[in-house]
Order: structure tokens, then C-alpha cells, then sequence
């Protein structure tokens, strides 16, 4: 595949280049302006940036195409992870962590748990 035609496709799925650009460094301007951004870990960071490149190219492009929202699930989900190894090494005696699946309106999802083994 030529060069322009490379171009054009991904103009297509990812929007303007100089308007995802805008978007993506806009996110990233208001991150880095948070009170926490400090404390975060470089790969929770990164993962951020990565997030709102892909916010930016659904913004500006095809909200449509999948890969953009795989890739901010993707990203998310490598930080969850961590912080899952990361909190199992750092449960508290007597006690388990539990991942337990909860429902708020028409929400699904997982919480994180200590549980009293005693």
C-alpha cells in the first residue's frame, strides 16, 4: 500500500491528523494539570496517553471502529492487572481479597474486596 492510500484509510478510522492531535494533547494538558498526576506510576501514565490518543481518534474520526475502543480497554486493562498483582502482595492478614461482581442501575461490574477470614 502507497503512501496515500495509507493516508487516506487511516484519515477515514482516525480523523484529521491535526485535529486528533489537538484533541489527544488537550486530554493530555488536563491530566497532567490533576492533583494526582504526580503519583501515578509511568505506566499508569503512559496508559493514560495512550487512552486519550485513542479518545482523540474516536472524537475526530470513526467512533465506530473497534479497535479504538479494544485499544483503550487494552490499555486499561494492562494498569488493572498490576494493581491486582499489586493487591494481592498487600492483603492484609486474616484477611482475602475477593473480586466480586456488582450491579448499580444498568452497570455491571467488579470490585476489588478484603474479606474477613476470622
Amino acid at each position: 500500500m502507497s503512501r496515500e492510500p495509507l493516508l487516506a484509510e487511516r484519515e477515514h478510522t482516525h480523523g484529521s491528523y491535526r485535529l486528533n492531535a489537538d484533541m489527544a494533547q488537550s486530554i493530555k494538558n488536563a491530566y497532567r494539570k490533576s492533583p494526582t498526576w504526580d503519583k501515578l506510576t509511568t505506566r499508569q501514565r503512559e496508559s493514560l496517553d495512550f487512552i486519550a490518543s485513542k479518545i482523540g481518534r474516536i472524537l475526530s474520526g470513526n467512533p465506530d471502529h473497534i479497535d479504538h475502543w479494544d485499544d483503550i480497554a487494552g490499555y486499561a486493562n494492562l494498569i488493572l492487572e498490576e494493581l491486582r498483582e499489586k493487591n494481592a502482595r498487600t492483603v492484609v492478614p486474616g484477611h482475602s481479597l475477593v473480586e466480586e461482581e456488582r450491579r448499580d442501575s444498568n452497570l455491571t461490574y467488579s470490585a476489588l474486596l478484603y474479606k474477613d477470614n476470622l
